[in-house]
């Protein structure tokens, strides 16, 4: 039997909200506010955004639209206020999608793109090109509470620099001990060498540190490529990329060195950057289209002389749209991610206006697109806010809900990290919860896998908001065996996550959102209502953006 179509699902939506009716007077405000949270209510809008109907919510496809359109009605429905542009509910994200062309010579040797390189364009140009001495950067990290600087003593301007993907501790565990995760990612060399004033930056694929086969990175950078516009660049860089392992081994034997010696000594401390005695010629060209997408956002009014600062709940609503078949299904509906967080939020506004929540600072309920193209949604949002920065006290978001089983734990990443983790740690015991162990598999796993900056909370902790990301894997699962979360986190990922199977028939439970919404909706209530903003801890990595946020004249 086919599942009903949107107009179905809409008429079933908007009665259950109807009859949702505030809750007892008497009880204290916040209590009152969370026990309006409610499970049928989150179950319409999750049946809803994760229906064939929405064609998966791509980004700048039919879905996504139809997707930001509801929102913006079940906004306008509890009676929000707009707080997007020229006073509606649209936030524009300026999104274009680039195609590269590129191509790399070393020497009389030219290299096949895809198999042996990607390459694309690191600004707004059109083409073009890099030429000159490679250099060796060993991994191309400047991390001084590591006491490491592979770029000391190195002038690599106007040259193309060659990294090692990962970090020293990929060779030596003893080296690079609760570093910052982003120290191994593509996109922190690269922006390293723009500092430093490189033209090029190729990061070297090595199958041993990566987690995803080369074929899948080939794949994708082939493909078209969604970006703000215009991107974000710093320095002189023109092109940024991925070399594979077998010709970077070509050209560091070209310059007459050994590939192996020269990666092993970029783990040793005092490693200094080492010409390659070997001539590269990088060309990049580009096709650009425009891409229509939006955040959505409404806001529930803040009451006397903190009104005009203001509290975020977000969540993506954003999928992957209709792409390769599996099992005879191109539909990736993106129940779990993130059908889930985006009811999740639609649930607690209800809950807010149904239970008469009066917070001091206004709450901005946000809907973000394009967040599976880079987070570009809540980027843009944060260059673009709706009230400055500085009036921004905290961001809560919900990517991805467990569903399938109660816990008797709860996580938020970042929790450690500003003064929200203790009003996020009052909101669970409220509603019954103990706070993960930091020591459990899953957050264990979360934290190597630096998940905190992988979703839309990274772009406003790097803008110095305080942010909190609700986890969805527990710990403790009610009726289940020890180890039973990890291993529930695990099949999704294996099966799931971002396959045309994240849909409604996974056996998701509506009823085990509910608490975890309350935990939520108490925290932000507690954001709102306290008299100083939120703040970072004095070892946060966020700290220093956050003292300037607050300081800076917006």
């Amino acid at each position: 039997m086919r599942a009903p179509g949107l107009t179905g699902m809409l008429a079933l939506a908007l009665p259950l909200a109807a009859h949702h009716r505030p809750v007892a007077a008497q009880q204290q405000p916040a209590a009152r506010v969370a026990q309006a949270v409610n499970a049928d209510v989150f179950a319409a809008h999750l049946t809803l955004l994760a229906d064939d109907a929405l064609e998966g919510r791509g980004t700048g496809e039919r879905g996504g639209e139809t997707a930001a359109k509801y929102l913006a009605a079940q906004f306008a429905r509890l009676g929000l206020e707009p707080a997007g542009d020229a006073g509606t509910y649209y936030h524009h994200i300026p999104l274009v999608g680039r195609r590269f062309t590129s191509t790399l010579r070393l020497s009389a040797d030219t290299l096949v793109p895809g198999e042996d390189f990607v390459a694309y364009l690191a600004g707004t140009d059109t083409m073009a090109t890099a030429r000159g001495e490679a250099v060796f950067v060993g991994y191309g990290i400047v991390a001084p509470e590591q006491r490491w600087n592979d770029y000391a003593g190195a002038d690599v301007r106007g040259k193309i620099v060659v990294a090692l993907a990962g970090t020293p501790a990929d060779q030596d565990s003893a080296l690079f001990r609760d570093a910052r995760p982003e120290y191994a990612f593509r996109q922190y060399k690269v922006d390293e060498a723009a500092r430093r004033g490189a033209a090029a930056a190729l990061v070297v694929y090595r199958g041993g540190v990566m987690p995803v086969p080369w074929p899948s990175i080939a794949q994708s950078w082939l493909g078209e490529q969604v970006q703000l516009d215009p991107p974000a660049r710093a320095g002189s860089l023109l092109i940024g990329g991925w070399l594979n392992e077998p010709a970077a081994r070509r050209l560091v034997e070209q310059g007459g060195a050994d590939f192996r010696t020269l990666a092993e000594s970029a783990a040793r401390p005092g490693f200094r950057a080492v010409p390659l005695r070997a001539a590269l010629d990088v060309g990049v060209a580009a096709r650009t289209r425009r891409i229509p997408a939006a955040n959505v956002v409404g806001r529930l009014p803040g009451r006397g002389s903190l009104a005009g600062e203001a509290v975020v709940l977000g969540a993506h609503y954003d999928h992957l749209g209709i792409g390769a078949p599996v099992a005879e299904d191109s539909i990736y509906n993106g129940a779990v991610d993130n059908a889930s967080g985006t009811a999740g939020m639609l649930t607690v506004a209800e809950a807010m206006v149904r239970g008469a929540a009066r917070p001091a600072r206004s709450v901005l309920f946000v809907g973000f697109g394009a967040e599976e193209q880079g987070l570009l949604g809540s980027e843009s949002f944060v260059n673009r806010p709706p009230v400055p920065l500085r009036q921004i006290a905290a961001m809560v978001n919900l990517d991805a809900l467990n569903l399938t089983s109660e816990s008797r734990d709860i996580a938020a990443l970042g929790a450690e990290l500003s003064s929200l983790g203790s009003l996020f740690r009052s909101a669970a015991a409220a509603e019954g919860y103990r706070l993960t162990p930091r020591s459990s598999p899953v957050l264990v796993e979360a934290m190597q896998q630096d998940f905190f900056n992988r979703s839309d909370q990274a772009p406003f902790a790097r803008a110095g908001v305080p942010a909190l990301f609700l986890y969805a894997a527990a710990h403790d699962l009610v009726g289940r065996p020890a180890g039973a979360g990890k291993a529930e986190l695990d099949r999704y990922l294996e099966r799931h996550y971002h396959q045309p199977s994240d849909d409604l028939r996974q056996g998701l439970d509506p009823r085990v959102a509910v608490r975890q919404l309350r935990v939520v909706t108490r925290t932000l209530l507690a954001a709102a209502n306290q008299r100083s903003q939120a703040v970072w801890s004095a070892n946060a990595p966020y700290r220093s953006a956050g003292e300037r946020r607050v300081s800076r004249d917006q």
